[in-house]
Formats: structure tokens, C-alpha cells, sequence
């Protein structure tokens, strides 16, 4: 512990896997909500979300794998997340939908992937998507939402260090 003449910086740990390159606005399934996470994140009530350029995300989660086709439905999810996190939406409510929008989109990005492939691997290739939006679905709804060591107060242990 610093004593109380020595100045120290507080931080968190946290790791994120990607950072946004250009601003992204997506339409969502969730409307009549207005607000705002400075400088990241906007909803709009109209259910257009704008993500800045810079915002950081950590990629999918267990059991998904980074790949392509989960870019856009896991930066589209931890913006939602985070504005759960920050109570500009409400987890009750808004859960269901996040989730809804993340396998939509997952469907949508896994069919780009599967037409470049050969006519006769696409069947075997789209049954394989359905199963990963099933688990990812199931995974979601099941687990998802357990927070077990935030208070939302922090990311997590916080540090500190002499300035």
C-alpha cells in the first residue's frame, strides 16, 4: 500500500484481441432507447447503433473461435454488452435480443464464407454453420449473461503503481 505522499496511478487489466479500424453503424432489433457511451458507443432510438473507430473488443467467446465470420456478430454483441454493463440498456429486457442479433448476423457472415466454397462441400459446410449458431445460441442464453466477479463498479482487480 502507497503512502499517502506518494502519488500512484490506479488501472485495471484487461486484454482485448482487436481494436476498430473505422467507425461501424449497425441497425439492431432494439428501439426506443437513446444513449450514449462517450467516446464509443451510441444507440439511437431507432435501433441504429454507431461504434467508433478505436473501440476494443475481445473477439468471440468460448466455444466460438476467431474467424470471420464471428467479427462482426462478437463487435456488434460487446458494444451491446457494454451498453448493458454501462445500464443505458437493461440485461432484463435486452439480453434475448443481443443475442438474437448476434446469431442473425452470424448467420448472415457464415453464408458469405460457405458460398466461396465448392458447390458440393455448401450443404455439408451450412450444416456445420447451423450447428455453431445453435451452440452459440444455446451457449449465450445458458451462460452468457453470468458475471460472477463484476459489481459493475470495475473491470476487475485494480493496481496500482508509483507515478
Amino acid at each position: 500500500m502507497a503512502d499517502q505522499d506518494t502519488k500512484i496511478i490506479r488501472y485495471t487489466e484487461r486484454l482485448y484481441k482487436y481494436r476498430l479500424v473505422d467507425p461501424v453503424q449497425v441497425q439492431t432489433n432494439i428501439f426506443g432507447i437513446d444513449g450514449k457511451l462517450d467516446p464509443w458507443l451510441e444507440i439511437r432510438a431507432d435501433g441504429m447503433l454507431f461504434i467508433a473507430a478505436r473501440y476494443l473488443w475481445d473477439g468471440p467467446s468460448n466455444p466460438a473461435i476467431d474467424s470471420v465470420a464471428f467479427m462482426r456478430p462478437s463487435l456488434v454483441h460487446d458494444a451491446l454488452c457494454d451498453l448493458m454493463d454501462a445500464r443505458i440498456l437493461d440485461e432484463k429486457i435486452h439480453w434475448g435480443p443481443a443475442v438474437d442479433l448476434i446469431v442473425k448476423h452470424l448467420k448472415e457472415d457464415q453464408e458469405v464464407y460457405v458460398n466461396t466454397l465448392s458447390t458440393w462441400l455448401r450443404p455439408f459446410a451450412r450444416a456445420v454453420a447451423t450447428a455453431r449458431r445453435q451452440w452459440v445460441s444455446l451457449g449465450l442464453r445458458t451462460w452468457g449473461k453470468i458475471k460472477p466477479d463484476y459489481d459493475g463498479t470495475t473491470e476487475g482487480e485494480i493496481y496500482s503503481a508509483p507515478v
